[in-house]
């Protein structure tokens, strides 16, 4: 498998997630994995591409900082679910996906030339 597909379909995976903080608690299965577990793999997901975009690889840091501000605006906006709530620890969750799935980008990506 391409490392262009491996991207696409950690993005995809990721924004997957992502959209399933949006769903109300009522609809959610009775039994999911710990709430930090779902938070990083899903930022850890979102994350693991940046590294391999040139566009980004320089600036790593700011896109790392940018997708963790999108974690901000969900746990803001989660506020309008019904069952939902702000969790200022899901946004530690998120920097640990984040920072573990920047770093497995660097560590996966080819070096750029």
């Amino acid at each position: 498998m391409s490392a262009q597909a491996i991207t696409s379909l950690a993005a995809l995976f990721g924004a997957a997630m992502l959209l399933g903080c949006f769903v109300p608690t009522r609809l959610l299965p009775r039994r999911l994995p710990h709430d930090a577990l779902l938070h990083i793999a899903a930022f850890g997901m979102l994350a693991l591409p940046l590294a391999g975009w040139p566009a980004t690889r320089d600036a790593l840091p700011l896109a790392m900082l940018g997708l963790w501000l999108v974690g901000l605006l969900v746990e803001l906006l989660q506020g309008l679910v019904p069952g939902r709530r702000f969790g200022a620890d899901d946004l530690v969750y998120n920097a640990a996906g984040i920072f573990l799935g920047a770093g497995a980008g660097v560590l996966l990506a080819p070096a750029a030339g």
